[in-house]
């Protein structure tokens, strides 16, 4: 079968899903209408906003770069250039299954702290020692981290403003966004002026 058709075939039934769910999760009337299409986060907001800016910086750079830094910088092969991204994601939703019961168990403020900690090592590891091996290790790590700040971000965002807990929501989600367009953006130009010091001394050419 062509792949066209695969992609046909995936297309009609992901629309007739999301037709289905329209009609059968969504009945009655918008509680949104009448608000404003756009919202800035408050005073009291803006720290969430931060957070979920920095995890969407984190996430967005790791998701655009991870492959090119590994390929590039430590002369990694193609198929462990990929391994860089799958580490992230597997270490992010591993923790993202158990992130409640953590809170609940250690408090959100010193999970955000312990997660801010362990995304800021990942990324040292993986610039520190632009090693295949280590820098994918480096990019699980930043994984663990990146995990729930920006869920925890939105759900503290709403327990906020219980009065309009979707417009905090959508107010803190927009600085997180932000993060995710910007961040990837301005890490090409950044690392290409300042670029990586350590890449002639520990970068080999393969696992």
């Amino acid at each position: 079968m062509p792949v066209e058709t695969h992609f046909t075939l995936a297309g009609t039934v992901l629309l007739a899903f999301a037709i289905g769910a329209a009609f059968r999760f969504l009945p009655g009337a918008d509680r949104g209408q009448g608000e404003a299409a756009f919202a800035l986060p408050g005073k009291a907001l803006i720290p969430l906003g931060v957070i979920a800016f920095c995890g969407f910086v984190a996430e967005g750079t790791i998701n655009d770069w991870s492959a090119v830094y590994l390929r590039e910088v430590t002369s990694a092969t193609a198929a462990v250039a990929s391994l860089g991204y799958f580490a992230f994601s597997i270490t992010m939703i591993a923790v993202r299954t158990v992130a409640d019961r953590l809170v609940e168990r250690i408090g959100v403020v010193r999970f955000i702290r312990i997660a801010t900690a362990l995304t800021v090592l990942g990324f040292l590891l993986v610039v520190a020692v632009p090693v295949p091996g280590v820098a994918v290790a480096g990019f699980a790590v930043a994984g663990l981290g990146v995990s729930a700040m920006v869920p925890l971000a939105w759900s503290a965002a709403g327990r906020k403003q219980p009065e309009a807990p979707g417009r905090a929501i959508a107010a803190v989600a927009a600085c997180g966004y932000l993060g995710f367009l910007a961040g990837p953006a301005l890490i090409g130009p950044l690392s290409g002026g300042i670029g990586l010091p350590g890449r002639s001394r520990w970068s080999v050419p393969c696992w």
